[in-house]
């Protein structure tokens, strides 16, 4: 049987401070910035996209449609941001972002806390 997040939750979200974060000289600002930026344009981008409107039968479920497809965009980032603070809260285990690529740290997250079940759900 598979033990992870979903079936065995053994992780916590600590409380979030900024006390001894930095191993390297790279600052949390641009980062976070860039983060909250990226969720914004990436609701948009995927509520405007051309397919989504030829599939609407009426012009006047556009802006439900639309706006379901931002919410449901910014719960994703929300899972994700939860997943990140709930594994990656120590000085050791942060210093693994600095050193690798973000789809290395991607994996690392998927494979230890949703196991086979969540690769497959996070490449769809």
């Amino acid at each position: 049987m598979t033990r992870s997040l979903l079936l065995n939750c053994t992780y916590q979200i600590l409380e979030f401070t900024t006390q001894g974060l930095y191993s390297t000289d790279n600052a949390i600002f641009p980062f976070l910035f860039v983060t909250i930026v990226y969720g914004a344009i990436s609701g948009v981008h995927a509520s405007q996209s051309p397919i989504v409107a030829r599939c609407i039968k009426n012009e006047n479920d556009a802006r439900h449609i639309f706006f379901g497809a931002m919410v449901l965009e910014r719960l994703t980032a929300l899972f994700w941001a939860a997943i990140a603070l709930a594994f990656f809260h120590e000085q050791s285990q942060l210093a693994v972002i600095y050193a690798t690529t973000p789809s290395v740290v991607a994996n690392d997250m998927v494979t230890a806390l949703l196991e086979p079940i969540g690769v497959f759900l996070a490449i769809i």
